[in-house]
C-alpha cells in the first residue's frame, strides 16, 4: 500500500504526500522515471525539506477533474508494473 497525506493549503489547493521508498530508489528517481514513463511531472520530496526527503514525492490537484483522471489512469498504469 502506498502511504498518502492529503494537505489544503489556506489558498484553495490540494496537495498529496506520498510515500515512495516500495518503488525503490529516492524520490527523485521515482520523480524523473514517472515523469518519462507516464507522463506525469510530480516534485520530490528534496524539495520540501529534509524531513522523509528521499521517502516522498509530492503532487498537486490544481487541475480539472478529465485531467486528474488521466493522471490517475497513466500513474496506476506505471505502477502496477
Amino acid at each position: 500500500a502506498v502511504v498518502v497525506f492529503l494537505v489544503a493549503s489556506g489558498f484553495g489547493a490540494v496537495y498529496v504526500w506520498a510515500d515512495c521508498r516500495r518503488f525503490g530508489g529516492t524520490s527523485w528517481d521515482v520523480a524523473m522515471q514517472l515523469m518519462k514513463t507516464a507522463h506525469v511531472a510530480l516534485t520530490p520530496g528534496k524539495d520540501f525539506g529534509p524531513a522523509h526527503a528521499n521517502a516522498h514525492v509530492r503532487l498537486s490537484f490544481a487541475t480539472a477533474m478529465p485531467q486528474l483522471q488521466e493522471t490517475v489512469r497513466r500513474l496506476a498504469r506505471e505502477l502496477d508494473r
